[in-house]
């Protein structure tokens, strides 16, 4: 609930954090002050869940997605949504590829959102895809990004050429999100708690590791 949310975000007061985005069901996004507890709406024109990650682009805009297959980029300060582009599914996941392009996850399709200077006019371009639902993309390097899939692999892909160029495979069951460690290490993570190291320029598997539930 907003009133759970509200009392977690009290939370990190404490930090050198002073803004956070809330975003939720049915186009639901407010601005939450962590030094006097207040909250500020922040109108769009969704009428659908948001539930991709949210993304700063700089110190007033942000990018988001979700269910009613639009990307969104927002200016906080002006309290206004500046663009969206139709994506043919779902957002499940988006990252700030450079200062005028993001990554897009929708379904088995990875494509790229490229922005203006001032962000009001948006284009898409299909990069590729995977053979499951696409659930995380990682920058990993200036032309480099990773995505994970339902269909249990790892792609990284040259953003230049537009094309994948080593597949990690290992994982048994799907891969749900992904994490760099350091420049050439990133730990991914797959559904029934198993993780997996690896180092993603050779390409090779360094660990696998099963989590103990409970």
């Amino acid at each position: 609930t907003y009133q759970d949310c509200f009392s977690q975000l009290k939370q990190v007061a404490n930090k050198n954090i002073t803004q956070v985005i809330i975003a939720g069901r049915f186009g639901f996004l407010k601005m939450f002050n962590t030094k006097n507890y207040t909250t500020t709406d922040l109108p769009t024109n969704l009428q659908r869940d948001i539930f991709s990650r949210g993304i700063k682009l700089d110190n007033s805009k942000i990018a988001f997605g979700g269910e009613d297959h639009f990307l969104v980029v927002y200016d906080t300060q002006r309290k206004k949504q500046l663009s969206q582009i139709n994506t043919p599914g779902f957002i499940w996941d988006i990252c700030q590829c450079s200062q005028s392009s993001i990554a897009v996850a929708h379904g088995y399709d990875l494509r790229v959102v490229s922005m203006n200077a001032d962000a009001s006019q948006l284009q898409i371009t299909k990069i590729g895809k995977h053979d499951g639902d696409i659930n995380c993309v990682c920058k990993l390097s200036e032309d480099r990004i990773a995505s994970t899939s339902d269909d249990k692999k790892i792609f990284i892909w040259n953003l230049r050429t537009k094309q994948v160029v080593s597949k990690l495979t290992g994982h048994t069951t799907a891969v749900h999100g992904l994490v760099q460690i350091d420049e050439d290490i990133i730990a991914t993570y797959a559904q029934g708690a198993e993780v997996i190291i690896w180092n993603w320029k050779t390409p090779q598997k360094l660990q696998t590791i099963q989590i103990q539930s409970g």
